[in-house]
């Protein structure tokens, strides 16, 4: 539930500038953004077993098939925090 809340928060903060974007495109967008997650909750997932070594560094299956809301958090902080100068869009 709390995914689906930060997913619906992203988009909505990324809609607000929906013009902005230079080359806006609402599916792209919808599946970069999932992309991002999932390759987000892979590094957490790695870091959490495989560097920290919790649980003996075994994880399960339902571990490797979860996106947090912390995954798109991070999403979130980087339109947030973005450089202006180096922005793709206006």
């Amino acid at each position: 539930m709390k995914s689906t809340l930060m997913l619906t928060e992203f988009f909505i903060t990324t809609s607000r500038n929906v013009w902005n974007f230079l080359f806006f495109s609402n599916a792209r967008t919808v599946r970069n953004a999932m992309d991002r997650a999932r390759m987000n909750s892979a590094i957490r997932t790695f870091d959490k077993f495989a560097i920290r070594g919790e649980n003996g560094g075994f994880c399960t299956v339902n571990d490797l098939k979860s996106i947090s809301a912390a995954d798109f958090q991070v999403l979130v902080d980087d339109i947030d925090n973005a450089d202006v100068e180096k922005r793709i869009f206006a």
